[in-house]
């Protein structure tokens, strides 16, 4: 009995949370309810027992729960989500919210695609706010209020959510406001929970292209539904029968457009089903491409012109783009994947002339490089809606200088400034760089010749990137050869959704209480194993130089435990400190070799084996000092694949990559020669004031060395300094001093104004600066560990092989029972590969086909699918759309 009243108590709390009610019962992590609350409702319960259908036994074993605390999150702003342990519960997170707009966003890996009834194991409490959540962009239900007037724990039904592909997607908890009584907006959350439900979802079309503007939608049926009103693009376009699944909708204008439908009970209940997306219009070329001189052209048509005032006018392509006064213009259907740099030339004609280039994400921010003739500086602006910098950005972290204003209801920061030399009627190149995956951009301002660069550096809290834009913002401005490019097609495309911590500090006290860093990583059958940095006081140079190395395990990577025991190398001496380890496990040995930095007795790089990975045998010097240099990683030609590396007549097995690029080869582990150094350069203005410091190095698919390199460094000020970050680079794999390609921005995401060592412990993923790891190839996945602000163990993935993206799915008529459908299939992975794609009719796989494309190929397949009589739905992988076939019914609207 006790059990079914449980469920009923939760069922009528969960009721309370979806009308917006507090949650009034106190449920404990026993699953107990307490006694008084208990007797207050029992009555009620009884009365309303046969009124609620509740889940068996067998149902709840579907349940798919995250404990937030595993999961990687992003949040804005930043650094304000503090992670909390719940026994047997496991790890949560509280969104220290001020206002409404903030929010947390989770990532989670959904295993099968279907519809899901979303759970969410929350806190209520006297500082708690409304929230709303947001599955991949999209609602889910409605607001719940989190307000209490004491501490309860509970969970909150939210709504249904449909994914229509298993993997990773987002689950985003936004502050919508806050109760009058409550004194805060704060949402403390344990779980996310997904019980598989039967969800009132749509059919297609999904990634459709529909060249002549007209759309047939198709859905699932609701039960006891009256009425259904079909939405594009937030609006009503047509209200359909309760008997009717399907419907026909004209003259819809070129571009992309959202649907969904509402389903009408006749006791005026409403359901709402997911969104699906279509495009009109026929299919353009890829997304990420490049593009030319359009301005030029006299054209408007691809462009959205912003008039704030004054005028502009197109010129001819002998004389470029005049602008004059506040105004912008923005290039439609171009999409900034991942790397990118927008650039144009730029005259100033008056010497109060101001403008510059950038781009405008979907959302309406826009971020871009202005030079200012006026104040003859050049700047990076973001200009944003709801928000200022400063209460963004936590006061320990805001850099003296910052500048905001308001522009109309934007608001302009200005966070970063440098001084410039401008001449009136001088053309100017100008350019602005950035990276998606670590929110980098870079700045860059020549004269048209290339003389006089100058370079500034700013982050960006914009995701997706979307319109290339030009902007005037006063004075009579000429540009010309606007242009955008793609940037580093060598590298690899790292996953900003991917960075999680996986490491924390210890508890207070303890051996590593103050930071875990400089990771070192091995698999071995099956196991994960880390040897790291630990330090009890904060590291230089807020600390002294104290770290010893600790020993930690993983069953999958991302899950550690430390050794009970650790440290498994302590210091010395007072004067010591064990630091930089890197592991060797060389093929053909029995166990693994660690490399090691150490000051006491001996000041040096030290190696060592062991076979148990706790107890270390005595090292040996691998050089003899510090002008050998700190070593960065090993590489082993016969694990690599690689036939040996040759220099001078000898052919060696072993490569140790030096910091500043200096390359040492061996045949032994103990014996070494200099090969030389790789000149590793780059633009030193913009990241590398000093020097830059090589880190991991592994070989990759085409028999290349690629290199990790710690960037922006500045002697006597390295550990916590904000420009630290990383980059990368490929060395040849015959010739590992020649560099074959260096990125030109980050990879990796520092944040705003300084985020020295010694701030609040626990950090978000984005918080701080970076320094390279170790580098893993596992599963099809390359798995780079690196440190975070000298406090905490990072993790990013990258995909290492062919990622198949399928788009612009299109239908032809139904002949003889058989319907042509054709896609475009891009493979934007790491390597070249085949694939298999599927094609379903209503659900059920007719057959697959497998391609193989080279990386950033891509190619127009076309199928023939048979199709039965009636309204049907043809689908290609997570691509659909809606035909039928009328040979022996006529279709009726």
């Amino acid at each position: 009995m006790i059990p079914v009243v449980v469920k009923i108590l939760e069922r009528i709390s969960q009721l309370c949370l979806h009308k917006n009610m507090p949650i009034k019962p106190e449920v404990k992590s026993t699953g107990h309810l307490s006694a008084a609350w208990f007797l207050s409702v029992l009555s009620l319960v009884i009365l309303l027992a046969g009124c609620f259908p509740f889940s068996s036994h067998a149902e709840e074993t579907n349940v798919i729960s995250f404990s937030v605390g595993e999961l990687p999150l992003n949040s804005f702003p930043p650094n304000q989500v503090e992670s909390f342990e719940r026994e047997n519960e496991g790890r949560g997170s509280v969104l220290k919210a001020a206002h409404p707009g903030a929010w947390v966003e989770y990532y989670a890996e959904i295993p099968e695609a279907k519809t899901y009834q979303v759970t969410a194991s929350v806190s209520c409490g006297a500082d708690k706010g409304i929230y709303r959540l947001m599955a991949d962009g999209y609602e889910v239900g409605q607001t719940f209020d989190l307000y209490a007037s004491k501490t309860t724990n509970g969970d909150v039904t939210i709504g249904d959510v449909t994914f229509l592909k298993r993997g990773k997607h987002v689950f985003r908890f936004v502050a919508a406001g806050k109760n009058p009584a409550s004194a805060g907006y704060s949402l403390a959350l344990l779980k996310i929970s997904l019980k598989p439900a039967v969800g009132f979802t749509l059919a297609s079309p999904n990634g459709s292209c529909l060249p002549d503007g007209n759309v047939f939608l198709h859905w699932n049926s609701w039960p006891e539904t009256i009425r259904y009103v079909v939405q594009i693009d937030s609006k009503t376009v047509k209200n359909v029968g309760g008997g009717e699944i399907s419907c026909r909708v004209s003259g819809l204008a070129k571009g992309r457009h959202y649907w969904r439908v509402i389903a009408e009970a006749g006791n005026g209940k409403k359901t709402v089903s997911n969104f699906l997306s279509f495009t009109t219009g026929l299919p353009g070329p890829y997304p990420d491409r490049e593009f030319g001189d359009d301005f030029s052209s006299g054209l408007d048509d691809d462009w959205q012109i912003d008039f704030r005032k004054n005028v502009k006018k197109i010129g001819s392509p002998s004389n470029g783009v005049f602008f004059k006064g506040q105004c912008a213009a923005s290039l439609k259907g171009v999409s900034m994947k991942e790397e990118g740099e927008v650039s144009a030339l730029f005259t100033p004609i008056t010497e109060d002339s101001s403008g510059g280039v950038g781009f405008q994400s979907d959302n309406g921010t826009r971020l871009y490089v202005v030079v200012d003739a006026g104040r003859q500086e050049m700047r990076i602006e973001r200009r944003v809606r709801g928000y200022s910098i400063f209460a963004v950005t936590p006061l320990a972290y805001q850099v003296p200088g910052w500048r905001e204003h308001a522009e109309g209801d934007a608001l302009v920061w200005e966070i970063a400034t440098r001084k410039v030399d401008l001449r009136m009627g001088t053309a100017y190149r100008l350019k602005l760089a950035f990276s998606r995956r670590s929110g980098c951009v870079m700045a860059s301002l020549a004269e048209d010749n290339g003389s006089n660069p100058v370079t500034l550096r700013d982050l960006s809290d914009v995701r997706t990137p979307e319109h290339p834009l030009m902007i005037a913002l006063s004075g009579t401005l000429k540009f010309a050869d606007m242009a955008y490019r793609r940037l580093n097609m060598q590298t690899y495309n790292w996953d900003p959704d991917s960075v999680r911590i996986v490491l924390r500090p210890g508890p207070p006290g303890s051996w590593d209480a103050k930071g875990v860093f400089n990771p070192a990583v091995l698999v071995h059958n099956g196991t994960w194993y880390m040897i790291y940095r630990g330090n009890a006081f904060p590291a230089p140079p807020n600390g002294p130089p104290a770290s010893e190395l600790g020993l930690a395990t993983s069953p999958d990577g991302i899950h550690w435990t430390k050794y009970s025991n650790n440290p498994i190398l302590r210091r010395a001496s007072s004067k010591d400190t064990k630091e930089d380890p890197d592991l060797i496990w060389p093929a053909g040995e029995s166990h693994p070799f660690l490399e090691y930095r150490t000051y006491s007795p001996v000041d040096g790089e030290m190696m060592c084996s062991s076979t148990n990975w706790i107890d270390w045998g005595a090292p040996w010097i691998l050089n003899t000092g510090k002008s050998f240099g700190k070593i960065a990683g090993f590489i082993d030609t016969v694990n690599s694949g690689l036939a040996g590396i040759s220099f001078h007549g000898n052919v060696y097995r072993y490569l140790a990559a030096i910091e500043e690029g200096r390359i040492d080869l061996s045949d032994d582990l103990h014996t070494w020669v200099t090969a030389g150094t790789a000149k590793l350069g780059g633009n030193r203005a913009g990241w590398c004031n000093d020097h830059e410091c090589i880190g991991d190095v592994f070989v990759d698919h085409d028999g290349n060395i690629r290199f990790e390199s710690q960037a922006g460094v500045r002697p006597g000020n390295v550990v916590g300094n904000r420009l630290c970050t990383i980059m990368e680079g490929v060395l040849s794999g015959s010739d590992p001093t020649r560099v074959l390609s260096r990125g030109d921005l980050p990879w990796l995401p520092d944040w705003y104004g300084n985020a020295p060592t010694g701030s609040p412990e626990d950090f978000t993923a984005g918080n701080g600066s970076v320094f390279p790891g170790q580098t893993i190839i596992k599963d099809g996945w390359l798995w780079h560990y690196c440190g975070g602000n000298n406090t905490f163990v990072l993790l990013c993935k990258c995909r290492y092989g062919p990622v198949f993206e399928c788009r612009d799915l299109q239908a032809g008529s139904v002949t003889n029972g058989i319907c042509p459908v054709s896609l475009i299939v891009r493979n934007i992975g790491s390597l070249s590969g085949k694939e298999k794609l599927s094609a379903g009719v209503d659900g059920s796989v007719i057959g697959k086909k497998e391609l193989f494309l080279e990386r950033d190929q891509e190619t127009n397949m076309v199928w023939s699918v048979p199709v039965p009589v009636g309204v049907h739905t043809v689908s290609i992988e997570d691509l659909s759309i809606t035909t039928f076939r009328n040979e022996l019914k006529t279709f009726n609207e």
